[in-house]
């Protein structure tokens, strides 16, 4: 059994207020092509197909295109679950008249978990198509009011998988979920705070793989039996280093797992650029990849002066400056170069960061006194 995992398109997204949309049809491309080139059984989908519950008009379109493309073009059946970015009525519509067509889509939490059988014989697996169960909705969708948080969501869930007792050689889940011990990154917007969403590996136990959506990072946990992709392209800076892929899977009962990457590369890449402005001045020209979206990270303890002008005039998709914020030690406010924990900070702190950032000097003591007896007066009011 081999089958193209992939999750986290989130068509529709943007980076600092551009829109991806061209750079994820250009993706979308060669993902039809790595269909076509590697031949799998089926395409998994694994959640967060679009970047909100409400995609527009292009991103309908696109998947729309290019679901077309595998299904019936490819002859490919694709496997889709909802993703918490994801309207799951919206995705989940008509699916039971889809399946028939080969694009098996499982939309909102319901009673039963709809599940499909790919392949025959010895090489048969059920795949169960779990969406992103919400709390709220899944202790009401199944009327189980001891459901509090993620992980009992899902633990009701596939309870019911486990009490179908299916009879296939492989069994595989697909779904979406922050599993604990799971790496994040910037780009995902949504995960609770204080690991309150994160799902334990041992939900999952009993599956010979689980294909999941959620985290951006590629990643395996659990001797690779679970396994995130990653997100079809790299939506934050944090993410420059990163190596984006889908994978190929290959599955034989009673083996571990085989994934390969399968790198599609990007029409532009998000990459960070480090040094003096003299220095990111001087090596512009030549810089092969300046159609990039670009953050530069000034070695600078003040900003010069339209520094965001003079560099956007040679990077034309620059999307950020900043200042490289260096921390002293590991409990610092600061975090990656250019990033600051603001939930670590005072109302003061922050507001002098802004400060900072907006007049690129310093705050003085006479105005950092006025601002205490501001930020003071306004705490005594909301304590009366």
């Amino acid at each position: 059994m081999r089958f193209l995992h992939t999750g986290d398109w989130h068509l529709g997204r943007t980076l600092h207020g551009r829109s991806l949309i061209q750079d994820q049809a250009w993706w979308l491309e060669r993902f039809v092509e790595a269909v076509a080139e590697t031949k799998p059984d089926a395409v998994v989908i694994a959640g967060d197909v679009y970047d909100r519950a409400v995609p527009p008009a292009e991103a309908v379109a696109l998947l729309d295109d290019v679901i077309t493309r595998i299904v019936r073009g490819l002859g490919v059946p694709v496997l889709m679950v909802a993703g918490n970015h994801d309207g799951p009525e919206r995705v989940g519509f008509a699916s039971r008249v889809l399946d028939e067509a080969g694009l098996h889509v499982a939309g909102v939490i319901g009673p039963e978990v709809r599940s499909c059988v790919i392949g025959h014989g010895q090489d048969a697996a059920r795949f169960w198509l779990l969406p992103y169960a919400d709390p709220i909705e899944t202790r009401a969708a199944l009327q189980q009011p001891e459901v509090r948080d993620h992980e009992a969501a899902v633990e009701a869930s596939v309870a019911r998988i486990r009490a179908a007792a299916a009879s296939e050689p492989l069994q595989v889940l697909v779904t979406h979920h922050f599993v604990a011990g799971g790496l994040t990154s910037d780009s995902e917007r949504g995960l609770t705070v204080g690991g309150t969403g994160a799902v334990g590996a041992s939900v999952f136990d009993g599956f010979d793989y689980v294909a999941l959506g959620h985290l951006h990072r590629r990643q395996s946990l659990a001797d690779g039996r679970i396994h995130y992709p990653g997100s079809a392209l790299k939506y934050a800076f944090d993410e420059s280093a990163q190596a984006k892929a889908v994978s190929l899977v290959e599955l034989t009962a009673g083996e571990p797992p085989r994934v390969e990457a399968v790198e599609l590369g990007a029409a532009r890449d998000v990459r960070r650029i480090n040094g003096t402005f003299a220095e990111l001045l001087a090596s512009a020209a030549a810089d092969a990849r300046r159609d990039d979206y670009i953050e530069a990270v000034l070695d600078e303890t003040m900003m010069p002066p339209d520094a965001r002008g003079r560099l956007a005039e040679l990077y034309p998709n620059l999307m950020r400056v900043v200042r490289r914020l260096e921390a002293s030690d590991p409990d610092s406010d600061i975090g990656e170069p250019g990033t600051v924990h603001v939930e670590r900070l005072s109302d003061e702190q922050v507001f002098e960061r802004f400060y900072e950032f907006v007049t690129t000097g310093v705050i003085a003591e006479a105005q950092r006194a006025t601002l205490h007896a501001l930020l003071a007066q306004r705490k005594a009011g909301e304590t009366r």
